[in-house]
């Protein structure tokens, strides 16, 4: 039997149901189908809602909580199937409500609904106090871009200073959540670097520094290390690159050497795998291009990207314009030249659309990325403010634009223009952050973050700017939502094992001989892949020993966990009646003897061997004792499915023998292999021997042969 982990409060038909929260507890439902069964799943508690709507399809669930919640949900469970059972974290609930307590952030409480269906496994991940309750809206019937959203939600307001590192399926429940008590400045662009390990930026804490530390995580998104820009004071966290040979490229807005200047330069610092600096570029060559000169932080740099070439893609926010600098001595260029500039006061371009009108070019852009083909991807947010300028007319007055676009632009560098491929514009406005991810293997999709434009937190759109889905934060008051500073979409592995506790049998625990003993156990999960099973063997008590059993968990990504508890079996002050006790051994020809004065399972007192070929036998001795204290009549009996296999014996297989204390006697038998058995086929024969005397059963000893053929 199968059984699950930590789970969703929702009830349906295999096929479909509606799931609605309200104040306190969250409850779908649905009509029957045919013949499916029902299933109903409810969680209730203090505050406690639930999304998305339930589907049979839908493995995982959000659960949001408040301050009150406390950590204690009630999972309520059923199936119209009246032989179905309820599991919630792989323990059999036999009214179906179960109360979990102990909830942290990222826990998941499993429910199996085992049916005549099959097995229905659902989880609950409990969400920490004021996540967002999320809707995702999927609007084409093919399927999605594979992989997760790594985002940090905030919604920037002082009521909840409290920012959440997550990562999402494309339902929107977190596969792993982690609160962090910053702001949207504190923490920011949580992604999967080109190394294929993850990384944030966070706020610094190394004294004497400003602004944010690369910090670089584990599979489980756990830090690792810290790393801040070289001989600078400070390091921003806007954008970084880590590349496989341990390379860093880091961005630092650091305050102008002269004490007099109140200027903040842009720098691009690349970090060595020896820890030194091999390149460093500042922005204070191109103050005079900026569109904001009333903000000492000219130019605030606010993306970086390494280009097929090995140049630099910087996208510059206070120059409206995108420049590619060269890392390499190339072309004529130095180390540290721009090469071009793409809008903004001083544009390499020409922009224009694929009609052949002009363009206003970038405006406060965020996030600017080459694609496979060489063209430039680009998240133009617009300004309320006047950051617009015209390449056509860089000495015309700036204008305000407060219409976020999609970009593409082809660029033609021989004839220095820049045609926008595509522009996707749904009339909303971001007035900082943002990005943009080429998705896909043609790359012809786009995942966008919305940043600061509250309708949507992420949207997938098509080469057509057709929605494919979006994902938001539904609160009535726009100003309450949250949103990301930008949205990657990444494949985040299951790296977390699941949990096994185990109750009973405690370890060396002591049972009777023939005592009902059931394992106390549970299973939980979390990593995002949902547990799948957790399962127990039988807690044997007939004859007395040394005994093992495990209970184990696996989750859908194929981690298990397995506890193994060992336990003992013994009469425990029970007296066995003056008389006979069963001693068996076993031995191949030619081996050496196995079980003598061990009594009771066959699970260590056992030999193995194998047949090639039809006609093989096998001779076998197994020596019959009397180990008691007075004379008794023993019975053996020799069971196993033949298969195919011969047992020769001269004497009965089964039939009683009086043997005086210490007195012993040899059963000899051959197993023959036939023509009938097929390769592989396995024969266990048991012999067990045992006192006549009705109340000694319990001082039995049983051995084992097991004889395989061979292929």
């Amino acid at each position: 039997m199968t059984k699950p982990g930590r789970a969703l409060v929702v009830v349906g038909t295999l096929v479909g149901a509606l799931l609605a929260s309200v104040p306190d507890q969250a409850v779908a439902s649905a009509a029957t189908t045919d013949d499916a069964p029902v299933h109903t799943l409810t969680v209730s508690g203090d505050g406690v809602a639930a999304y998305p709507a339930y589907d049979p399809s839908v493995e995982r669930y959000g659960v949001t909580t408040t301050a009150a919640t406390g950590g204690t949900v009630i999972v309520t469970a059923s199936t119209s199937d009246p032989t179905g059972e309820i599991y919630v974290d792989g323990v059999l609930d036999a009214d179906g409500s179960a109360t979990v307590s102990g909830l942290a952030e990222g826990d998941e409480v499993s429910v199996f609904i085992v049916d005549a269906a099959g097995t229905a496994r659902h989880s609950l991940v409990y969400l920490p106090a004021g996540f967002p309750l999320l809707e995702s809206v999927t609007s084409t019937d093919g399927p999605l871009t594979p992989g997760q959203l790594m985002v940090t939600l905030t919604n920037f307001t002082s009521e909840n200073p409290v920012l959440y590192q997550t990562v999402l399926d494309r339902q929107g429940v977190p596969t792993h959540v982690q609160t962090l008590p910053a702001s949207i400045f504190g923490a920011l662009d949580l992604k999967q670097q080109p190394d294929g390990g993850f990384s944030i930026s966070k706020s610094t804490t190394t004294p004497g520094r400003t602004g944010q530390a690369l910090v670089q995580l584990d599979d489980e998104l756990q830090e690792v290390t810290r790393t801040e820009a070289v001989d600078l004071v400070n390091t921003d966290g806007h954008d970084s690159i880590v590349l496989p040979d341990g390379t860093v490229w880091l961005v630092s807005y650091e305050p102008d050497a002269d004490p007099e200047s109140a200027l903040v330069h842009s720098i691009i610092q690349r970090i060595d795998p020896d820890g030194s600096v091999g390149f460093e570029w500042t922005s204070a060559p191109y103050v005079d291009e900026t569109v904001t000169p009333e903000d000492p932080e000219y130019a605030h740099v606010n993306s970086i990207d390494l280009m097929a070439d090995g140049d630099l893609l910087a996208s510059f926010r206070g120059f409206s314009s995108v420049f590619k600098i060269a890392t390499s001595a190339h072309d004529g260029f130095e180390v540290g030249d721009v090469v071009w500039k793409l809008g903004g006061l001083d544009s390499t371009f020409a922009i224009e659309d694929a009609e052949g009108a002009t363009d206003s070019g970038p405006c406060a852009q965020h996030t600017a990325r080459e694609l496979g083909d060489g063209s430039i991807l680009l998240f133009d947010n617009g300004s309320v403010t006047p950051m617009c300028a015209d390449p056509a007319d860089p000495d015309g007055d700036r204008v305000a634009r407060i219409d976020t676009r999609i970009l593409r632009f082809a660029l033609d560098e021989e004839t220095g223009t820049a045609v926008v491929q595509s522009s996707y514009a749904p009339g909303r406005f971001a007035q900082f952050a943002g990005s943009t991810q080429a998705v896909g293997p043609e790359e012809d999709r786009t995942l966008i973050g919305w940043a600061f434009s509250r309708e949507e937190i992420a949207s997938e759109i098509d080469a057509d700017g057709q929605e494919l889905w979006r994902l938001r934060d539904p609160d009535p008051a726009p100003e309450q939502r949250y949103f990301s500073y930008r949205t990657h979409l990444a494949e985040v592995p299951d790296a977390t094992d699941p949990e096994v506790v185990v109750e009973s049998p405690a370890p060396g625990e002591v049972f009777r001989v023939g005592e009902d003993v059931e394992a106390s156990y549970s299973c939980t999960d979390r990593g995002g892949s949902s547990l799948q099973t957790c399962s127990v063997g039988e807690i044997d008590t007939s004859l007395p020993g040394s005994y093992d059993v495990e209970v184990a968990a696996t989750d859908g990504a194929g981690n298990t966990t397995t506890v193994t508890r060992t336990y003992e079996v013994e009469y425990n002050g029970y007296t066995p009646p003056r008389g006979g006790r069963a001693d068996a051994w076993v031995k191949l020809k030619g081996g050496a003897w196995v079980g003598r004065d061990v009594y009771g399972s066959s699970r260590t007192q056992r030999v193995t061997t194998s047949l090639p070929r039809p006609g093989r036998a096998q001779a076998v001795r197994i020596r019959l004792e009397n180990d008691g204290d007075g004379p008794s009549s023993l019975f053996y009996g020799v069971s196993g499915k033949l298969r195919g296999f011969r047992v020769k014996s001269p004497s009965p297989l089964g039939d009683d023998v009086y043997l005086e204390p210490g007195e012993r006697t040899t059963l000899r038998l051959t197993v023959v292999r036939t023509r009938k058995v097929k390769p592989g086929a396995t024969l266990r024969l048991t012999v067990l021997l045992k006192p006549n005397e009705a109340e000694a059963w319990n001082l039995a000893d049983e051995v084992m042969v097991r004889v395989r053929a061979r292929r």
